[in-house]
């Protein structure tokens, strides 16, 4: 009876698709970190809170900058100075595409109540979620 040997098999793996991907991924990751950084590294000093919660899943919110100068406050989206109207529009066309389209206020703690509530009115008035983000309140040493 003849014993049957094994053929060897030339298996060779294929590195530049995998290596052409991995470039891919680390160039996606990249840019949506730098849009993300963006917003966030506008200089608020946002409240502090002692009872604030982490913010639920949905789709992306519009991150809305409210800022102090000279004359009163400005509002940023998207590093563009715009006004109520403006940010009223943009959120209306936000949640019609996207029912659940929530506006993230970051708000300067120095800013007075009223300015606030009326960045909040044209929120509301554009039918999008709002929630506003504070700093989790350091205990006292």
């Amino acid at each position: 009876m003849a014993i049957r040997q094994k053929e060897e098999t030339n298996f060779t793996v294929e590195l530049t698709p995998m290596i052409d991907v991995v470039f891919l991924l680390i160039i996606f990751f990249l840019v949506a970190t730098t849009f993300q950084k963006l917003e966030r590294e506008i200089a608020v000093s946002v409240p502090e809170s002692e009872t604030g919660q982490a913010g639920d899943e949905g789709p992306e919110p519009v991150v809305v900058n409210v800022l102090i100068v000279e004359d009163g406050y400005q509002v940023v989206v998207g590093g563009n100075a715009i006004t109520l109207d403006q940010l009223q529009g943009l959120l209306a066309r936000r949640v019609a595409s996207e029912p659940k389209t929530k506006a993230l206020v970051r708000a300067d703690g120095a800013l007075r109540h009223q300015q606030v509530v009326e960045v909040a009115d044209a929120c509301r008035k554009a039918k999008a979620a709002i929630a506003f983000t504070t700093l989790e309140k350091k205990p006292a040493r």
